[in-house]
């Protein structure tokens, strides 16, 4: 009678250590979330002369820009790939980052926004 052997290899790295097929993605993600101006952007708009009404302008931007973008994000990650989608998302938060930090006018903070909520 047959017998059938189940092996549990795991899938090792260059140096022969284990590793998680996910461990590079995360740490991506884990580095991207650490977005220094994440936590002052509206005190910078501020201390840069916006009112609070010209934040919420700006804010509506990087709220609507997921609502327009979700299904043509969709359909460029089908058809450049994952990793190049996240590869132009790491472009786009960089542009959207010298955008912010140029911000003088409320057209460029909702561009720079919407740029932001794009990613």
């Amino acid at each position: 009678m047959p017998t059938f052997r189940l092996s549990a290899r795991r899938r090792t790295g260059r140096q022969g250590r284990p590793f998680h097929p996910l461990a590079r993605f995360f740490a991506w993600y884990v580095s991207s979330q650490m977005v220094f101006e994440s936590a002052i952007w509206i005190l910078f708009l501020q201390d840069r002369g916006f009112s609070l009404a010209e934040i919420g302008i700006a804010e509506a931007g990087f709220h609507l820009a997921p609502v327009l973008l979700e299904i043509p994000s969709g359909s460029f990650a089908d058809l450049v790939g994952r990793r190049w989608s996240l590869a132009t998302g790491s472009l786009l938060v960089a542009l959207s980052s010298i955008l912010l930090w140029n911000a003088h006018s409320l057209p460029i903070a909702v561009i720079a926004l919407f740029v932001s909520g794009a990613n």
